[in-house]
């Protein structure tokens, strides 16, 4: 069953979401909304932040290839 809560425009660039929706969708620094509308009509998809994204592996290995991965090189080369 959709829930409707209302909340005030603070600025013209600016909204709060509510307490009450945030802890419900567990909403987390980093999360994405989308929001889509139509005439009057606007509605919100939570986009959640993904743990272990690749961009967070850069920098953490350094020096040479272990040697599975020099083994499946997809060059064909070792």
């Amino acid at each position: 069953m959709a829930e409707s809560l209302e909340t005030l425009v603070v600025r013209s660039d600016r909204i709060d979401i509510p307490a009450e929706i945030k802890k419900k969708l567990h909403l987390k620094k980093g999360d994405r909304i989308i929001w889509t509308y139509e005439g009057d009509r606007l509605v919100a998809e939570v986009v959640k932040k993904k743990k272990g994204s690749l961009s967070s592996l850069v920098g953490k290995f350094s020096g040479e290839p272990s040697d599975s991965v020099r083994s499946h090189n997809l060059t064909g080369t070792h």
